[in-house]
């Protein structure tokens, strides 16, 4: 579901993205207000999504993609 900011417009993208960065440090929270470990960019204390993007474009968002177009070539707008 947190895919479909990344082929938007720039602005709309960063928007999307601080959403979903303070959706996960919300979780964070409770993880910690509840003891629980805390899980992968749900931590205030570490970089969260905002500073973790270029590494979920490389690996997730431009393969999905570029398969995506592979089977559908009409699509490549998106890229």
């Amino acid at each position: 579901a947190d895919l479909g900011h990344l082929s938007m417009d720039w602005d709309l993208h960063v928007k999307w993205t601080h959403r979903l960065e303070a959706e996960f440090f919300a979780q964070g929270d409770q993880e910690k207000a509840l003891g629980l470990p805390v899980s992968n960019f749900m931590d205030r204390a570490l970089p969260g999504p905002s500073k973790t993007q270029v590494g979920f474009f490389d690996f997730v968002v431009f393969p999905l993609l570029r398969s995506f177009v592979r089977a559908a070539p009409g699509a490549e707008h998106v890229l």
